[in-house]
């Protein structure tokens, strides 16, 4: 690591990605402060997938071995046909230590990143706005109100993690660039009794779409399907006991048209967002994080801008393709899916693949 004395860091946001960038700057002694408009952390599982890559790169903080003694291994995901036809993806075909997804609740990894970051000091500073940032060749001044004071305070650099409705890049009058998908998607977290499998991810297409399933609890499954009212569309024979949480969304697909404008970064969905077959979005933050720590001790936030926004495009794209295919109603990419994707998840050297850029790996 290299370490850099007499820096400063502003961090605008404290889900993961925030959190993860603060604790990279704490270890390497690096003065940061992270603020937070909400009140108090979020209760809602959100993001439930945390995959390879992001285990790696937080294991030298201590953060992985405390979510793995939280989270559960998922091993693969089953695809069924509405003929019974199906194939999958094993995880475990990946050369690597962390050969699974690890199934957490985002409530769970955000708790877990909070209490490490508060071992090292820092503490998020809540109910917390940013108001005005301005800046020039030597550092960054940024407005900041809370419930009780208002304050104006300089940073050497600030990062912007406040989501996809970034407060930070709409500052810096960055083109959130993409396009939405036509149609509302639908997810819950319910406590049901059903015949997906406990410990693997599922997805059932249909003639009237898809619906994803995945057990992050004992007894709770995640639900999510690129239709309304997801908890409608179980199969017969599934009993609901109890909904904890859902949601109505649309599907962007868009990236930012730079990641960095002077002392200034994005990283996570204010950066760039895509659908959520794939589980990359806060895996992709974290990424992000770690590379603008170094790119913030080795003043390179331009190379950052290049580089990290190269990878976006290309999970983007990843991502658009394989939530086309997943949606698809056009007959021949419904072809391609029966016939084709199995055959080609067959050969070996293609499964490793896919399931590596699934795990984050090979980037």
């Amino acid at each position: 690591m290299t370490q850099v004395e007499s820096k400063s860091v502003l961090i605008v946001g404290a889900g993961p990605v925030g959190l993860a960038a603060a604790i990279e700057l704490s270890l390497r002694n690096i003065e940061v402060r992270i603020v937070e408009m909400r009140s108090a952390p979020s209760t809602y599982s959100k993001a439930i997938g945390i995959n390879a890559r992001s285990l790696d790169l937080l294991e030298p903080s201590g953060v992985t071995r405390r979510l793995l003694q939280l989270g559960h291994k998922i091993p693969g995901i089953d695809f069924q046909h509405p003929d019974g036809n199906s194939f999958s993806i094993e995880f475990a075909k990946v050369r690597h230590r962390y050969n699974f997804m690890l199934g957490l609740p985002q409530s769970e990894t955000e708790r877990v990143l909070e209490s490490r970051l508060s071992e090292l000091g820092v503490h998020v500073e809540r109910n917390t706005r940013l108001e005005r940032l301005q800046q020039n060749e030597r550092a960054v001044t940024a407005r900041l109100t809370s419930e009780d004071r208002a304050e104006t305070i300089d940073a050497d650099f600030v990062i912007g993690a406040d989501g996809a409705h970034s407060t930070v890049r709409e500052h810096l009058n960055i083109r959130f660039e993409g396009h939405r998908m036509p149609g509302d998607w639908s997810l819950a977290d319910v406590r049901l009794d059903a015949s997906f499998p406990d410990n693997r991810a599922s997805v059932c297409f249909g003639d009237d779409g898809l619906l994803f399933a995945l057990s992050f609890n004992p007894g709770v499954f995640r639900i999510a399907s690129d239709r309304p009212n997801v908890v409608a569309r179980l199969p017969e024979g599934s009993v609901v006991h109890e909904v904890l949480w859902e949601s109505d969304f649309v599907v962007n697909h868009r990236v930012a048209e730079t990641l960095a404008v002077g002392r200034v970064a994005l990283a996570g969905d204010a950066a760039h967002v895509h659908s959520p077959l794939g589980a990359r979005g806060m895996n992709l933050g974290i990424e992000d994080a770690m590379a603008l720590v170094d790119a913030i001790c080795n003043n390179q936030l331009s190379e950052y801008s290049t580089a990290r926004r190269a990878v976006s495009r290309a999970v983007v794209r990843m991502v658009k393709a394989q939530t086309r295919l997943a949606t698809a109603r056009d007959p021949l990419l419904k072809v391609a899916r029966r016939y084709v994707a199995p055959r080609l998840l067959g050969v070996d050297a293609i499964h490793r693949a896919v399931a590596s850029r699934m795990l984050g790996l090979g980037y």
